[in-house]
């Protein structure tokens, strides 16, 4: 079997893809959010009364869990404001192409 050499076409870079990346991540750190707040409101309190083992693997599980949903919410947020800032650049680049229309005496 002959492997060919040729790179695989890199996608192009456009306004529509940032925007639709931004909200994906935007809807799925918005989601992360809502699942940390009903995580940390249904969760029960911890008894005073367990038996020092148990008591200290829920503490454990506990926070792993609300860490890490945290930890998730917090990167699709900046995920999303990165790629809403690069959705803005690119719509600033084709706005200042629209204005600047190319002198047809130069071409």
């Amino acid at each position: 079997m002959e492997s060919s050499s040729s790179p695989a076409p890199k996608p192009e870079l456009g306004f529509w893809n940032s925007l639709l990346g931004t909200l994906l991540a935007g809807s799925l750190g918005y989601g992360f959010y809502l699942l940390l707040n009903g995580i940390a409101a249904k969760l029960p309190a911890i008894s005073d009364n367990a038996a020092p083992l148990a008591r200290s693997l829920s503490i454990l599980i506990r926070y792993f869990l609300v860490g890490s949903v945290a930890l998730m919410t917090f990167m699709f947020g900046v995920v999303t404001l990165g790629l809403l800032g690069l959705t803005l650049q690119l719509l600033g680049q084709q706005i200042r192409g629209w204005l600047t229309k190319p002198d047809p005496s130069q071409l």
